[in-house]
């Protein structure tokens, strides 16, 4: 048999997620609220992104998401327009499960300021598959960043960002600590919803 192991913030942050959790942590997750945000700015292009070759049956993160989620998820992608912020704030509000695949980190979608005004309670799990950026996002991203407040730009960073949502109420956040590619992330994120993991 085997312990698991995890870190956390502080004592009292725990204290509190295993409050919330009860002794067995089972049955926590509204499956009529399980919510996705994939690739909402439309930035997976299908090209290279210097890290991981792509073969020539890769689709983009988006395209392939739309066959990857059963009736049971709701959510938001970037394949037809740009969601607003109201519309990803309303589904970071409403999830009691998100998973976000996209290619920057969730904080480059949707402002921190935005998810420091949410309580957000009933999110049980948050799920990041993030950090797979490519050329052209990365260009995009550097010239809107040149307007951001620095302490703002480091709420992007793993850790911050799993301190914000957690201090706003989510129970549990997994997300990637390193850059990956996409293709990673969507076969992680499949494996995940198909397997029944989430």
């Amino acid at each position: 048999r085997t312990s698991t192991v995890s870190r956390d913030f502080s004592l009292p942050l725990l204290a509190a997620r295993l409050q919330a959790t009860g002794s067995t942590g089972a049955g926590l997750v509204d499956a009529s609220a399980l919510k996705y945000l994939v690739d909402p700015r439309n930035e997976d292009t299908g090209q290279q992104n210097g890290v991981v070759e792509r073969g020539e049956e890769a689709v983009t993160i988006g395209e392939a998401a739309s066959n990857d989620f059963d009736a049971g998820w709701q959510g938001l992608t970037g394949k037809d327009r740009i969601p607003s912020s109201r519309e990803v704030q309303s589904v970071l509000g409403e999830a009691s499960l998100l998973l976000y695949l996209g290619v920057g980190p969730l904080f480059t979608t949707i402002s921190p300021q935005l998810v420091a005004s949410l309580k957000v309670p009933q999110l049980q799990l948050a799920v990041l598959l993030d950090r797979c950026e490519t050329a052209e996002a990365q260009r995009r991203q550097s010239k809107l960043d040149t307007l951001e407040l620095p302490e703002l730009l480091s709420l992007r960073e793993a850790w911050a960002t799993a301190a914000l949502l957690s201090l706003r109420g989510a129970n549990a956040v997994l997300l990637n600590q390193w850059a990956t590619d996409q293709a990673t992330n969507h076969t992680i994120a499949v494996g995940l919803v198909k397997d029944g993991v989430l």
